[in-house]
C-alpha cells in the first residue's frame, strides 16, 4: 500500500498563518531570536597556550627600544616623535607571525642572562668549547642552561633561566667577574653577556630573540633537535627550576666587587679587536681597565701602558685600521685617550657632589700625592 502524500503537499493559503522570516518587533519574535544565538565557547589549543607563555617570557618585565633586523643592520624601534618605546606582547607575537627577526633590550630587572659565543669565537663547539663559560657560571649559582642556535650563521645563544628576577646591572656584573677571573673574554664575536655590564648613561645592548628563521633548540651535541615553542617552555621552566638562587641571590647582595688585578704588569687584559671599525671602543675599554684595574693614575703611566698593550691585543693586526696602528706609533692618540678619560672622572664626580669647588681641590690634591709618589 503506497502512502498518501496528498494532504503533505497543500499549503495553507491564509497568509497570516505564514511565518515572515524578516525580523519583528513583537516580543515573541524577540525571544526567538535570542534563543537561536548560542553562547560562544573559546577553547585554546594546547600549542596556542605554548605561543602565548612562549611570548611571555619576553615581556613579563618591562624591557625598552626592542630591535629589529634589517639588510642593513640592527634598527631599534621608536615612535614617530623618535621617542623609545616598550616591548609588548603583540609586538612580539606579530613580528614571529610575518618573520620579521625581532630582538630585545633589558629593563631594570631580568628573568634571565643570556650569553652570546659567535662561530669565530675560542670558546665556540667547533674550537675551544663552551666548558669555561659554563663552570664560571656554575659558580654564581646558575648551574642549568639552554642551548639555542641563534640563527643560520650557527652562532650559539647559552639561555640560563630564572625563577624570580633580579637586578640586570647585578648579573651582568657578577657575570662579568666570572667570566674575567676565569680567563674569558668578553668582547664581541668573543663572549658577549645579555645584560651586559654597560657604561654609565648608555643602554643596554639587545640580542636577538629565540626560535626564528634560522633558530633551534640544540642537545647537548650541539645537534640541532627542534624550534618548537612548547619544547623551548618546558625545558626553560625546568632550568629555571634547578637554579641554585640562595648562591646568585648572596652574591647580588654584595656590591660590585673590582676585576681582580693581574700578576703580571705586562699581562694581556680581556680585550679584543674582534672586526673592523671598533678602535674607539677598544680605546675606551684600554683606558678603563687601566685606571681601575692596573692602577694608572696619571695621564703618562696610562698612555705609555696603552702604547706598549694595545699592538699586543688579538686581532690589533688584522681589524685595526692603518690609521689607528700609526695614531699609535706616534703616541699622541692614547695620550690624548688617557687626559680625556681623567677629564670625565673629575666631571662625572664633580656633578655627583654637593660641593663642586671642594671636588675639584680634593682632585687636585689626589694628583699632587700620586705624583710625589
Amino acid at each position: 500500500m503506497v502512502p498518501d502524500f496528498d494532504r503533505l503537499r497543500k499549503q495553507p493559503c491564509d497568509r497570516n498563518a505564514l511565518r515572515s522570516l524578516k525580523p519583528s518587533r513583537s516580543e515573541g519574535s524577540s525571544n526567538l531570536k535570542s534563543f537561536q544565538h548560542f553562547p560562544k565557547q573559546t577553547v585554546a589549543s594546547p600549542s596556542r597556550e605554548a605561543d602565548h607563555d612562549f611570548f611571555d617570557i619576553w615581556t613579563t618585565l618591562p624591557s625598552w627600544s626592542p630591535i629589529i633586523k634589517k639588510p642593513d643592520g640592527w634598527i631599534t624601534i621608536v615612535n614617530r616623535s623618535g621617542k623609545k618605546v616598550p616591548l609588548v606582547l603583540g609586538t612580539v607575537e606579530s613580528h614571529y607571525r610575518r618573520h620579521i627577526i625581532l630582538g630585545k633590550r633589558f629593563g631594570k630587572l631580568t628573568n634571565y642572562l643570556m650569553i652570546d659565543v659567535d662561530t669565530g669565537s675560542p670558546f665556540h663547539p667547533r674550537k675551544g668549547g663552551i666548558d669555561p663559560i659554563l663552570d664560571a657560571m656554575e659558580s654564581l649559582g646558575l648551574c642549568r642552561h639552554l642551548l639555542i642556535r641563534s640563527s643560520a650563521s650557527e652562532g650559539l645563544h647559552i639561555y640560563f633561566p630564572l625563577e624570580e628576577p633580579v637586578s640586570a646591572w647585578g648579573i651582568a656584573c657578577a657575570a662579568h667577574a666570572a667570566l674575567t677571573t676565569a680567563g674569558v673574554t668578553i668582547a664581541g664575536g668573543i663572549c658577549e653577556l645579555f645584560p651586559n655590564k654597560k657604561s654609565f648613561n648608555s643602554e643596554l645592548n639587545g640580542h636577538r630573540l629565540p626560535l626564528q628563521d634560522g633558530s633551534f633548540g640544540l642537545d647537548d651535541e650541539f645537534r640541532c633537535i627542534s624550534n618548537a615553542k612548547s619544547v623551548f617552555l618546558k625545558q626553560w621552566q625546568l632550568c629555571a627550576a634547578g637554579q641554585d638562587e640562595t648562591v646568585l641571590a648572596a652574591l647580588l647582595a654584595e656590591k660590585p666587587g673590582a676585576i681582580p688585578r693581574p700578576l703580571s704588569a705586562s699581562a694581556l687584559p680581556p680585550i679584543a679587536w674582534t672586526g673592523k671599525g671598533q678602535s674607539n671602543e677598544v680605546m675606551k675599554q684600554l683606558v678603563n681597565y687601566g685606571d681601575a684595574v692596573m692602577g694608572h693614575r696619571t695621564i703618562q703611566a696610562l698612555g705609555d701602558w696603552i702604547v706598549a698593550i694595545a699592538p699586543q691585543l688579538p686581532g690589533f693586526h688584522q681589524f685595526a685600521s692603518e690609521e689607528s696602528r700609526n695614531d699609535l706609533t706616534r703616541r699622541s692618540w692614547a695620550y690624548r685617550w688617557a687626559k680625556s678619560h681623567f677629564k670625565a672622572a673629575r666631571l662625572y664626580a664633580a656633578k655627583a657632589s654637593f660641593d663642586h669647588n671642594a671636588t675639584v681641590a680634593a682632585e687636585a690634591l689626589e694628583r699632587l700625592l700620586i705624583a710625589l709618589d
